[in-house]
C-alpha cells in the first residue's frame, strides 16, 4: 500500500486549504494533527465501513474495489459504482409490537 492510497481514506474530507504540519512543526502540532487524523478520524471517508489496512488484511476483494474507486477518483472519473465496502443503512431489528404485561390477581 502506498501513502497516497491510504490517505485517500484518512484524508478524504480534509479541506484542500488545510495546512498540514511541515518538517519544522512543533511536536505538539504534529501530535494534534495525528490525533485528529487517526484517533478522532476527523477527515475519514465516511462512506467506507473499514479502513484500508483492515480491508487489505481481511477482505482482499473489497480492498481491490477500494483501490479501483480511488484510482477512478484520481483520474477524474466517477465512483458511483455499487461497492461492498460502502456503508449500507442498518435495518431496524427492534420489535415494533409491545407485549402487554401479565396481570397479577390478588389472593
Amino acid at each position: 500500500m502506498n501513502n497516497n492510497l491510504v490517505n485517500a481514506y484518512w484524508e478524504a474530507n480534509l479541506p484542500s486549504n488545510y495546512a498540514k504540519p511541515g518538517q519544522q512543526a512543533a511536536t505538539s502540532e504534529v501530535t494534534k494533527f495525528l490525533t485528529e487524523k487517526y484517533v478522532n478520524k476527523r477527515w475519514v471517508d465516511t462512506d467506507m465501513k473499514y479502513d484500508p489496512l483492515y480491508l487489505w488484511t481481511n477482505k482482499r476483494a473489497r480492498f481491490e474495489k477500494f483501490v479501483q474507486r480511488v484510482t477512478n477518483r484520481a483520474a477524474g472519473g466517477s465512483d458511483d459504482e455499487s461497492e461492498e465496502e460502502v456503508r449500507k443503512p442498518k435495518k431496524d431489528k427492534s420489535k415494533k409490537v409491545l407485549q402487554k404485561a401479565p396481570t397479577v390477581q390478588p389472593v
